[in-house]
């Protein structure tokens, strides 16, 4: 929980209420509660004093008279000295505790004996009075104990700190989640819907930059794919001029007319390339297909009777169809010129995602070239490629939430594996 801005947030919250309490606390009980106890306690003790007086002064007859009227008012209850009050026990409460000490000091006699005794919290106290030794009580009123009354209060607190917390972090962060997701629905053909820019300064100005960040990102992918596609098309006019003039022309070898051809054909295969990439997705709506069929037309292009091979139920999923043509066409390409048979073609499928994979046994790649790999114009050193085959594969699995795996695979050969989202 502690590794969220949530949980850090209310735990932060709940350690500042309770170090608040706490320093609370002390200052009340030193600037509040010890003067209270002191003047309660002083109070008390000269009440007992002018008891014990004004029972010294009366005669035996009217003091018994007295300490009856006292004992029937249940304020106060006189004991001759010579009977036990009930049984002490344990002091509960740091109050109480205080409370006596400083009731103590304030009788300052040598002859005053105090108990806290009985369930209801009696202080009795031994004192002289005209010549007798009595017992007299005070009973503590009801009511809500200090350590009661001090833990209600805490656990009120962190109650509201924790309330207040999660509806503070909830106004945060929702935007921060909004920022999450329009950071993911990022593409390099589509802008995400603009943040809302309403909220509180500090994440309106966040909302805002991404705002902006998303639109220069957006039109930076645009001009590069003008430029790639621009380049590749206004190549391919003369290279066809070219091609048509050696194809009229006489007196070429024809050995030299194949291998002129032959060199075209690798030329137009890499500028096609060029505007594969340069396309981007080209704004292909996403549609429901099923993929099974989707991955077999993709590889007949190339190899029907391997695509004849492809076992698996039909699997209907939201996809764009040329994009993912383009980039099963672009794995079995590599595959064919850079591997060697048998070339096998699987999907597996789980809860959450499809995996395409078009496995061979050539070479490999090495280990040090492999990160790279789906880098645009980075290659694996085979000559006449142009770097872009698995860059375009990668641009696929990335518009359908997913990933490319490349990895070479045991006993030797490759794997080339496109993974769909499954949503």
């Amino acid at each position: 929980m502690l590794k969220t801005l949530h949980g850090r947030s209310l735990a932060l919250l709940v350690a500042v209420v309770l170090i608040g309490q706490m320093l609370a606390l002390v200052l009340a009980g030193v600037l509040v509660v010890r003067p209270q106890i002191e003047r309660v306690a002083a109070i008390m003790a000269n009440n007992l004093a002018a008891i014990t007086v004004t029972m010294a002064a009366l005669p035996p007859a009217e003091r018994t008279v007295l300490i009856g009227r006292i004992n029937a008012t249940g304020a106060l209850r006189i004991l001759p000295g010579d009977i036990d009050p009930p049984e002490d026990r344990d002091l509960s409460s740091l109050l109480e505790v205080a409370f006596l000490r400083a009731f103590a000091r304030a009788m300052a006699s040598d002859q005053v004996v105090i108990r806290y005794s009985g369930g209801n919290g009696q202080v009795w106290v031994r004192a002289p009075m005209g010549g007798a030794f009595y017992w007299i009580s005070y009973d503590r009123p009801d009511g809500v104990s200090p350590a009661g009354a001090l833990l209600a209060s805490v656990a009120t607190a962190v109650l509201l700190a924790l309330g207040m917390g999660f509806l503070l972090q909830r106004r945060i962060g929702v935007p921060l989640r909004r920022l999450a997701d329009a950071a993911d629905a990022v593409r390099g053909d589509s802008v995400p819907a603009p943040l809302a820019t309403d909220g509180p300064l500090e994440i309106a100005a966040v909302a805002g930059s991404f705002n902006r960040m998303a639109q220069r990102l957006h039109d930076f992918e645009a001009n590069r794919a003008l430029l790639l596609a621009g380049i590749s098309h206004d190549l391919r006019t003369p290279l066809a001029k070219i091609r048509l003039a050696l194809a009229l022309g006489r007196g070429v070898e024809p050995e030299v007319a194949t291998l002129v051809d032959t060199q075209f054909d690798k030329l137009d295969a890499m500028l096609g390339q060029f505007l594969d990439f340069g396309r981007w997705m080209d704004g292909e709506p996403v549609e429901q297909r099923d993929i099974v069929a989707e991955v077999r037309a993709a590889v007949a292009e190339i190899d029907p009777d391997l695509a004849a091979t492809i076992a698996a139920p039909p699997l209907v999923m939201a996809v764009r169809p040329m994009a993912l043509r383009r980039g099963i066409v672009n794995m079995l390409g590599n595959a064919r010129r850079h591997g060697a048979p048998p070339i096998d073609v699987t999907i597996a499928v789980d809860a959450a995602a499809v995996a395409i994979s078009i496995d061979d046994r050539g070479p490999g790649v090495a280990e040090a070239l492999l990160p790279g790999l789906a880098v645009p114009f980075v290659h694996g050193g085979a000559s006449g490629s142009t770097g872009l085959g698995l860059a375009i594969v990668r641009h696929v699995a990335i518009a359908h939430g997913g990933r490319l795996v490349l990895a070479n695979r045991d006993g030797g050969g490759f794997r080339q594996q496109l993974v769909l989202r499954r949503d």
